[in-house]
């Protein structure tokens, strides 16, 4: 016989004036196990003592009798409570004890779809809203992956089943354009940290748990758990196996011939800032979910559709027409997008530094960064300071390259300063040659400048920014040198948001 008893304390709080502020109900779940009736009946009297010495009672319409004979269920017609009240026998389709239905055994059928459809509603409900990225997937991981993690190791979960409820989470998120339906897989499973969006997949989180529970009940002093731990082995660790798998993932992603290609090409390029504009999240999720499949390079450019997708159709851009239409192109190469699209995004991104400067000189500027409009020349109210936006440097010798993005002259102390800034969004694998090649570019009008003033600090600083967001380990100590504030994952914002909207403008021609 069994029995589970649902106590019910109904306590009043009061305040400091002596009124009722609020009404508290604690709740206390019990399983009483008896041999026979009688010994059943024993065990109630006690909790019924005990239970009226602190105040609580019997919530009988969540108590219930179950009978049990050589593992079936026994039609019963109760058990009478000490105070006369008839305790009822539990129905067909079981009690819910800690979270879990039971009948006679678990009822593990009905218990995983139960789990399933609420664990799918929350991925849906999730999916559909407006929160940024990586919120998003933070409220699938805490919210919805907490109602499958609270019965792993108490359900038997299959491999098929598990693996089925990772597709239909995709799916969902797929439907709500939280997922590029040519994306890969591995990456939506990766730290977040390392490149990937950090999903939390169901089938790693149960087995992981499941590794988990029998590591506890092997470490276990508790008689109970050592007799059920000379039963169980376990082969590796719970952190072993999630190192493992996490090793899998990017083992086989870079194994793939389009979808590792570009974290290949910048393998040795990339700053672990990289991922900073990751980490943060701020994205919508339509924009994180088209730049990893840009990252990807499986957005439905005309060379993906004539490679992959088979299509008879001719793969050069259908901008310029010179090169076949990749995504490092379309996003740094294409003579037709160069004057207007990528200078625009060029801009975008230079911005942020030149309203930044002025901030730190005291010069006038607007309340917000992204309001700026930049003059020619915008000088200091003493005349000290100037900050030049696309200007021709005039030297005594002829230069070609003469035009830098921004020039800042402070003649503040005895050494006057010069520093020549200038911004550039190339292909991500390129980010570090574009670097070199700046510095190179204006050393000339560096070295021209220092003759024309002779007490002139001259200096060159490139900000170079990849188009899909890598930096280099360079940038940081850039923006250092400039003396404003670390606006790294602002500019990598600037940078994607900006290429985002030249790919969707070209895919929709």
């Amino acid at each position: 016989l069994s029995i589970l008893l649902r106590r019910e304390n109904k306590g009043y709080a009061f305040g400091s004036d002596g009124k009722l502020v609020n009404h508290l109900l604690f709740m206390d779940d019990l399983k009483l196990y008896g041999k026979s009736e009688s010994e059943l009946e024993d065990l109630i009297e006690v909790v019924s003592t005990f239970s009226k010495d602190i105040g609580m009672e019997f919530g009988l319409d969540k108590c219930g009798v179950l009978v049990i004979e050589r593992g079936v269920k026994v039609k019963h017609e109760g058990i009478k409570l000490p105070d006369g009240k008839v305790m009822k026998e539990i129905d067909d389709d079981g009690y819910k004890y800690l979270g879990i239905l039971e009948g006679a055994t678990i009822l593990n059928k009905e218990m995983k779809k139960k789990v399933k459809d609420e664990y799918l509603r929350r991925v849906k409900c999730v999916a559909k809203s407006r929160l940024y990225a990586g919120n998003l997937i933070k409220a699938i991981n805490v919210w919805a992956v907490s109602v499958i993690r609270y019965s792993a190791g108490i359900l038997e979960w299959s491999t098929g089943d598990l693996h089925q409820l990772d597709v239909d989470t995709r799916k969902a998120l797929t439907l709500h354009g939280a997922f590029h339906r040519n994306s890969t897989v591995h990456r939506l499973y990766m730290k977040r940290n390392e490149g990937g969006r950090g999903l939390l997949s169901v089938e790693a989180c149960v087995r992981a748990e499941e590794i988990g529970l029998s590591e506890h009940v092997l470490a276990s002093d508790e008689w109970m758990l050592k007799a059920v731990s000379e039963t169980m082995s376990v082969e590796e660790t719970k952190k072993d196996y999630l190192e493992r798998i996490a090793k899998e993932r990017k083992e086989s992603l870079m194994q793939m011939k389009y979808h590792g290609e570009w974290l290949k090409d910048v393998e040795g390029v990339a700053d672990e800032r990289s991922w900073q504009w990751v980490k943060g999240g701020f994205l919508s999720k339509g924009v994180e979910s088209f730049v990893f499949a840009a990252q990807e390079k499986c957005i439905g450019t005309r060379y993906w559709r004539g490679t992959i997708g088979k299509e008879k159709l001719d793969m050069k851009c259908r901008v310029c027409g010179e090169g076949n239409e990749l995504v490092p192109h379309l996003t740094s190469c294409c003579s037709g997008l160069r004057q207007r699209e990528f200078k625009r995004r060029h801009d975008r991104v230079g911005l942020r530094v030149y309203w930044e400067l002025c901030r730190k000189y005291g010069l006038k500027v607007a309340d917000v960064w992204y309001k700026e409009v930049p003059d020619e020349v915008r000088k200091s109210d003493d005349g000290k300071v100037e900050i030049w936006w696309d200007r021709k440097v005039e030297t005594a010798k002829s230069l070609e390259c003469n035009r830098p993005d921004v020039v800042v002259f402070d003649r503040r102390g005895d050494k006057w300063e010069c520093l020549i800034v200038d911004f550039a969004v190339p292909w991500d694998a390129n980010v570090v040659k574009t670097e070199k090649e700046k510095i190179s570019k204006y050393a000339p009008l560096a070295r021209e400048m220092r003759k024309q003033k002779h007490n002139m600090y001259t200096k060159v600083i490139p900000i170079v920014v990849g188009c899909l967001g890598v930096v280099s380990r360079n940038l940081s100590g850039y923006v250092e040198m400039l003396g404003i504030p670390d606006v790294l994952g602002g500019l990598q914002t600037s940078a994607i948001i900006g290429t985002q909207a030249i790919l969707k403008k070209v895919l929709s021609l």
